[in-house]
């Protein structure tokens, strides 16, 4: 029976997904987000400030994943989705946005840790057409690589406010749930 060294595992693993700093790794991108907004914001146990205006938005993703040699990366992508009716004078809707997003990440164990910086992009259709916004505050994704480095699973393992802001001064607490499945293009 021959063991094998899982630390020589976990560096084949980074070295499939890596590359050479010349050579990026490119993954398609699919997965959902969910989001709970609370526009006057969150209780510490996560729940919705009692009087807010609250609603759920149910989105689908698409994107590519650029992974750079020595931990850093993009995505950009689209964003698809339906606004379910708010507690105020919202009847809902739908919209789609093109965004775009560095973050960092590691490998330790079979574990990835990704942390994406601030969320940019650009509302295409629906009644936030034209607008920018940022999202800042996403929470860690954590999740597993395949052992030949050609597919990655994604998701939050932990709940937390984040905040989007658009360009016409809205600023928006809440609460999301991603989960992505990456598949390596190269």
């Amino acid at each position: 029976m021959r063991i094998v060294n899982r630390w020589s595992i976990v560096s084949g693993m980074l070295l499939a997904l890596a590359g050479t700093a010349a050579q990026a790794r490119d993954f398609a991108a699919a997965g959902t987000l969910q989001c709970l907004t609370s526009i006057g914001g969150f209780n510490s146990n996560l729940t919705p400030v009692t009087g807010s205006i609250v609603f759920v938005n149910l989105n689908s993703v698409e994107a590519v994943w650029t992974f750079n040699a020595g931990g850093a990366g993009t995505v950009s992508g689209r964003v698809v989705g339906i606004s379910s009716p708010s507690t105020g004078t919202s009847l809902g809707g739908a919209g789609s946005a093109d965004f775009a997003v560095e973050f960092t990440w590691t490998l330790a164990a079979g574990v990835m840790t990704v942390n994406l910086s601030s969320v940019t992009g650009e509302q295409l259709t629906g009644g936030r057409a034209g607008q920018t916004f940022t999202v800042t505050g996403v929470p860690t994704l954590t999740g597993r690589i395949s052992g030949d480095g050609r597919s990655i699973t994604l998701s939050h393992d932990t709940p937390a406010v984040e905040t989007i802001s658009y360009s016409n001064g809205d600023v928006h607490p809440r609460i999301c749930n991603r989960s992505r499945v990456l598949v390596r293009l190269n």
